[in-house]
């Protein structure tokens, strides 16, 4: 095994770690038991909501591992950009967001929508 890898999973938190994994597989399975009475009252199949928060899993998983590969001394440059992006978005939320089951803080992107607030 690479010396660069044994590293970083020895300096890895594990119980956090396991913690996680437990709680991603509990979520995924609360997502099946908790969509399966909407499965059935409309053409949504059963597994619809598991493998779409499945794959959001796994987009988070690798951005997770590719933060983690960044030195952290990277990040400041790039503190005021995200803190500008993040005021722009929730100003564009109060002028345009868009209603989802009561709450008007989504933004619509055709193919998903995201709630940066």
């Amino acid at each position: 095994m690479d010396l660069r890898l044994k590293r970083f999973i020895g300096d890895m938190d594990k119980p956090l770690l396991f913690a996680t994994i437990f709680l991603f597989i509990f979520g995924l399975l609360n997502i099946v038991t908790a969509s399966s009475s909407e499965a059935v009252t409309s053409a949504v199949p059963l597994y619809y909501y598991f493998y779409r928060h499945l794959a959001m899993l796994a987009v988070g998983l690798f951005l997770t591992i590719v933060v983690l590969n960044i030195r952290t001394k990277k990040y400041k440059p790039l503190a005021l950009i995200g803190y500008v992006v993040v005021i722009m978005l929730l100003g564009y939320l109060s002028l345009y967001g868009t209603d989802h089951r009561g709450s008007r803080n989504w933004i619509d992107l055709g193919f998903t929508q995201i709630q940066p607030s």
